[in-house]
């Protein structure tokens, strides 16, 4: 009972936008044994103020094409309104990022990773599922935040490009590290999830804690993401043979699809809404994108207040790792790969589950460029309010056939994301960076 207490002091601590590597409070009890260490990574749920590990992004998501802003609306947030015009001086000055709350979990992570080869206490399986849980936060979080705080991978600019500072030790006491290079980073997650891969269970029920198919998933969205369709095909294949599970929205799992225990999901992570009044609009632009009996438009009603606005449904607020994503990547991958009946069979296994079944039809084409345009299209929808559309446009932006400037305008400001521009990187807010904060708790 000592040691629950001990863990429960350690966890509940509140949110300090003073340092990356702030996990023990002082005068906190450290865990010391492989037991403290599982019940660290068992705090998935409480109040916003806990570390929890199923904490995930929310700010990116507003950076979104999929994002609309009606005529006479104003944001009830300044943070979001910072990150939807990509406000540098206001992201820069304030903590307006996800930077807290998910450095929060790599702290606990490396906490895990430190402590975890200094005890002897439960078995070499348990304890193996530890190691790779927290390896696949850590990297999670590296992911979402070289994407979101660094140029898009380009293979050859990569050792150039500037990434995120990588911190890899639970010591507060050391100096937050120089940003790495984006090539760096990348190198460091697939090393993470590669070494996670052989560490844990196949599949899990809860879906809070990592598993081998999850770390399988990352490592397809991370080759994706760097453009090497090969490892991102043989990844999301070694995913979906332990998981291929699509759920039906024609019946009750469309209420269940977000829940943490739904076989869709791979990992699951929320964002906390609790304290957050934003509201999330889309246009009608985006709502076109639907075709007649696709259930999701049901993640969408008409605001009395704006005609030409329909507001996206707070309680699917998760992001992580989904089973259709899988798919989706690996028909892009076959798709850009000419193998069009496979990639086809794979955009629509993840179609027949969306729509009403007396209105789905499945797509069919020979023409490579409208199969992948289906696939981006479904991405677009699928992957909306994930938190992955903005890495989708970065991404695409470095293919000229896909190149897209976005024009956005908000009380009179008007902001132009051009193709491939610094415009598309999200500043380190500057206190994030001071090295004389990390004392301070």
């Amino acid at each position: 009972m000592k040691n629950i207490f001990k863990i429960l002091a350690l966890v509940i601590s509140t949110y300090s936008c003073t340092s990356l590597v702030d996990v023990e409070p002082k005068g906190f009890i450290n865990p010391k044994t492989a037991a403290d260490l599982r019940l660290l990574l068992n705090n998935t749920f409480g109040g916003h103020n806990q570390r929890q590990v199923v904490s995930g992004v929310k700010l990116i998501k507003f950076c979104g094409d999929q994002v609309y802003v009606p005529k006479g609306y104003r944001f009830e947030t300044e943070s979001a309104r910072s990150y939807y015009m990509v406000d540098k001086t206001e992201i820069t000055e304030k903590d307006f990022s996800d930077i807290v709350s998910l450095s929060k979990v790599t702290s606990l992570a490396n906490t895990v990773l430190d402590i975890l080869p200094t005890t002897s206490d439960l078995s070499k399986e348990e304890r193996n599922q530890i190691k790779g849980e927290a390896l696949v936060h850590r990297a999670y979080n590296m992911l979402i935040l070289v994407n979101t705080h660094a140029a898009h991978y380009n293979k050859n600019t990569a050792s150039k490009d500037l990434g995120i500072p990588l911190i890899l030790t639970s010591d507060i006491n050391q100096k937050i590290p120089e940003r790495s290079t984006v090539k760096e980073v990348y190198e460091q997650i697939i090393k993470d999830l590669t070494e996670a891969s052989t560490l844990l269970h196949n599949d899990v029920d809860f879906k809070v804690f990592p598993s081998k198919a999850a770390a399988y998933a990352l490592l397809s969205r991370t080759y994706l993401y760097m453009g090497d369709f090969k490892n991102a095909l043989d990844f999301s294949n070694k995913s979906l043979e332990i998981n291929g599970y699509v759920c039906d929205y024609a019946t009750d799992e469309f209420f269940t699809a977000s829940l943490p225990k739904s076989k869709e999901i791979l990992l699951f992570k929320i964002e906390d809404i609790s304290y957050d009044p934003q509201k999330r609009f889309v246009g009608l632009e985006f709502m076109k994108l639907f075709e007649l009996g696709d259930i999701r438009m049901d993640n969408y009603m008409p605001d009395p207040d704006y005609p030409d606005a329909f507001q996206y449904q707070s309680t699917f607020n998760h992001s992580g790792v989904f089973v259709s994503e899988m798919y989706l990547t690996r028909a892009e991958c076959y798709a850009r790969n000419n193998k069009l009946k496979l990639a086809l069979d794979d955009l629509n296994a993840v179609r027949i589950k969306r729509f009403m079944t007396d209105s789905y039809l499945p797509l069919q084409s020979a023409n490579k460029k409208e199969v992948i345009n289906w696939i981006f299209r479904e991405r677009k929808i699928e992957l909306a309010w994930k938190g992955l559309r903005w890495f989708d446009m970065k991404r695409l932006n470095t293919e000229i056939e896909y190149q897209k400037t976005i024009t956005r305008k908000y009380e009179g400001k008007t902001l132009i994301l051009e193709p491939n521009t610094k415009e598309w990187i999200i500043p380190f807010p500057s206190n994030i960076l001071e090295k004389n904060i990390l004392n301070n708790n």
